[in-house]
């Protein structure tokens, strides 16, 4: 049974059949990296990589509902850059084989070899010090875990799913009598916030996710691919 004390942090819908991950060995060109593919409507799982940007703003468009004219003007110049053909850069399009989060910094790094892509803020579990150990104590876990598989239809704004409980998290559960848990996701803010934003900008707020920002998530969502490694510090 996964995290569950509240409706967030839930990542994916249960009765969604993941789809085979992709092997994070396989390259591709920096133009192929760059022509990100349409997400397909009815589909809850698919690769990391394969989201484009306009993908991303027709889920805004469907989750808003209604919008004045100048947030569709402003949408509009959004999709019109995203298909308007451009020279790709390097250091806009590389993809990430590592990610590092340190809990005691509220930081979570993106890494291609040993060259440092991006640096992002994070928020963490209610309870962020110390191990996951059970389910519902609210801290994130601490490890080496996996990127399984992503969402973009979650109650969060895009949400990539943590290989969290490994064996080791299971014995120790298991010594214990407790369920691991499990559903920890590296998250945006939720579609349907009960709290201003400053408020998920300088708390700890999951249930034992990570959190970013909007804008970040998409960012570490695009550099992303299935199966590459998360190291989780203290």
């Amino acid at each position: 049974m996964a995290v569950r004390g509240s409706k967030y942090s839930t990542g994916l819908v249960d009765d969604c059949e993941a789809q085979p991950a992709t092997d994070a060995r396989s390259k591709t060109t920096g133009t192929e990296r760059a022509r990100i593919a349409f997400s397909i409507p009815g589909r809850e799982l698919e690769p990391i990589i394969e989201l484009q940007l306009l993908g991303i703003l027709a889920a805004m468009i469907t989750r808003i509902g209604p919008i004045s004219a100048k947030t569709l003007s402003l949408l509009v110049v959004l999709a019109i850059c995203a298909t308007t053909p451009q020279v790709p850069r390097a250091e806009d399009i590389a993809v990430a084989d590592r990610i590092v989060v340190h809990k005691a910094e509220h930081k979570l790094y993106l890494y291609s070899g040993s060259h440092l892509l991006g640096e992002y803020k994070v928020a963490l579990g209610l309870s962020p010090v110390g191990q996951k150990e059970r389910e519902r104590d609210f801290r994130t876990p601490e490890g080496r875990y996996f990127l399984e598989r992503r969402n973009s239809r979650s109650e969060f704004f895009l949400a990539l799913q943590v290989s969290y409980p490994n064996k080791d998290d299971e014995q120790r559960a298991h010594k214990n009598g407790w369920s691991p848990g499990g559903a920890i996701m590296i998250h945006g803010y939720p579609n349907a916030p009960k709290h201003p934003s400053a408020y998920y900008q300088s708390n700890d707020w999951t249930d034992g996710c990570i959190a970013l920002s909007n804008s970040d998530i998409v960012e570490v969502w695009m550099r992303t691919q299935d199966n590459i490694p998360i190291d989780i510090y203290p």
